[in-house]
């Protein structure tokens, strides 16, 4: 996941964190400017109107979901490599973002959202080849490689969103590393059908 140099990236950044945090996209400059610890004159001198911004930070949105996925392009790794690490990158990102599944949800449903227009067309071409990868590695049919998708997508990112779980008892911190790659490599066991 990218790192912000520059002001107006942080900006972004925060506008982009701000929007999962709430969930919706009806949040206010101010909201924006107090999350990126900069005053609004700051939003007002690099984008202007807020519909300049929003419209960086949906590139951003897409530029970000697009790096999520990469790893299943990569002909360096293994099957279940891809898998791991495209888990790993989902995880981040979202908890990264928390709640920005909900706005995806907004943006694809919108028939008239250029953006969800572009998440659809991705989805659908990353969820195929999810699916290879899945049957490569669990020798299972088209059907039960679509509900494993399901599940290990559903699994990495309900964690990221309920990630106050550890403030509960949950023994899992998905902020580190090590244990994130634990709980991924569980998941991929239970696709392959291996004991834990």
């Amino acid at each position: 996941m990218k790192e912000f140099a520059s002001v107006k990236d942080r900006i972004l950044d925060r506008a982009l964190y701000t929007i999962g945090k709430k969930g919706s996209m009806d949040v206010t400059v101010r909201d924006i400017a107090k999350e990126a610890n900069v005053n609004v004159a700051a939003l007002n001198y690099y984008f202007g109107p807020k519909a300049n911004m929003i419209k960086e930070m949906e590139e951003l949105f897409i530029s970000n979901y697009n790096d999520t996925y990469e790893a299943l392009y990569d002909d360096n790794l293994t099957s279940e490599e891809k898998i791991s690490k495209m888990l790993n990158e989902i995880l981040l990102y979202t908890l990264r973002y928390p709640g920005i599944t909900v706005v995806v949800n907004e943006k694809v449903i919108d028939e008239k959202s250029e953006i969800g227009k572009c998440i659809k067309k991705n989805l659908y071409k990353n969820s195929l080849i999810i699916r290879k990868l899945i049957k490569e590695i669990s020798e299972c049919s088209d059907e039960q490689a679509m509900f494993y998708e399901m599940i290990l997508l559903s699994s990495v990112v309900f964690p990221a969103l309920s990630n106050n779980f550890k403030q509960e008892g949950n023994q899992i911190n998905f902020e580190d590393n090590i244990d994130r790659q634990k709980y991924i490599n569980h998941l991929i066991m239970i696709i392959k059908g291996d004991k834990l």
